[in-house]
């Protein structure tokens, strides 16, 4: 007994259980339908279903008679049903994502606004080292020892200065034949500090025992941070600018945000410099400035096109 299509799979080309409507080829879109003849319905209405529909559609008929038809080619056949797959994912992924756009099928654009600012670098480091040479390893580790400890105490009193200990090791040196001869040792102490004035005169007390090594400036995380929310609202201004200007330019009356990313110019890494301070001079210290950047880049619908 003949009963009615249910409009949603008739619209599809679908029977209702996961099969084709077939007879006469009809061409929709650039692809071949075929039309119903089962009694109980008219043409299917092919031209109102949407793309991901036609595409899931088609591709679910090829499936189930690829898979009918009797070979011994059973490898080929399980690839292709497995390709096949893919394309219904694909396609059905596509037609979820038309569906969630507010106008139901607005076109995309996608572009990029940034803000950026030179900023005063305030933070300096320095670090300070002592090296020593002693015959056996124990001797150049306690005599390395006393002197960087009593250096990181002297340094520690100061302050507005933050002192920590640095890399420290001690290693043995060997001659051709591979015999020990004496032992070496490296020990370092890191001065950081927003006053240059302080670091600067700690550093020229310091340097009859232990010598400068390297120096680098930077920004502070407070001062980055206030920046980059200043100019935060700086990109967003120059995004929602920009995509007014993009949709008037295509002509659409407005837009409408999809998704945003942002980014920023990332952690600052101080470029260390080599140096050394005549004893008990204070250390030369001279800043220089940073560029921090905010970008952002997002997607949007292109809505209501003008007539």
């Amino acid at each position: 007994m003949a009963t009615a299509l249910n409009p949603r799979f008739q619209d599809a080309g679908l029977d209702g259980n996961g099969g084709a409507i077939l007879e006469e080829p009809v061409l929709v879109n650039g692809f071949f339908f075929k039309r119903v003849t089962k009694r109980r319905a008219d043409q299917a209405r092919l031209a109102g279903a949407s793309f991901g529909e036609r595409l899931v559609a088609l591709i679910r008929f090829l499936m189930k008679t690829f898979l009918s038809m009797q070979s011994r080619q059973r490898s080929w056949r399980i690839s292709l049903a497995i390709a096949l797959s893919g394309l219904v994912f694909a396609a059905q992924a596509r037609s979820a994502d038309v569906a969630r756009a507010p106008g139901g099928s607005w076109p995309l654009a996608t572009l990029q606004a940034q803000a950026s600012a030179t900023v005063r670098q305030d933070v300096v480091r320095i670090v300070l080292a002592s090296e020593v040479t002693g015959a056996t390893q124990a001797a150049v580790a306690k005599d390395l020892g006393e002197r960087v400890g009593a250096a990181l105490g002297d340094a520690r009193k100061t302050p507005g200065v933050n002192a920590s200990s640095g890399d420290y090791h001690v290693w043995p040196v060997t001659d051709k034949a591979g015999k020990i001869t004496t032992w070496r040792g490296r020990g370092e102490i890191v001065l950081e500090s927003t006053d240059f004035a302080a670091a600067s005169q700690l550093a020229g007390r310091l340097s009859d025992r232990l010598s400068v090594v390297n120096l680098a400036f930077s920004v502070s995380p407070a001062r980055r941070g206030a920046e980059e929310s200043r100019l935060l609202q700086d990109a967003v201004r120059a995004f929602r600018a920009r995509a007014q200007a993009l949709a008037a330019a295509l002509g659409f009356d407005g837009y409408r945000i999809r998704e945003v990313q942002l980014h920023d110019g990332g952690g600052y890494r101080p470029v260390a410099r080599t140096m050394a301070a005549p004893s008990q001079a204070d250390v030369p210290l001279g800043a220089g400035t940073e560029m921090i950047t905010v970008s952002l880049q997002g997607t949007i619908f292109l809505r209501s096109a003008k007539k």
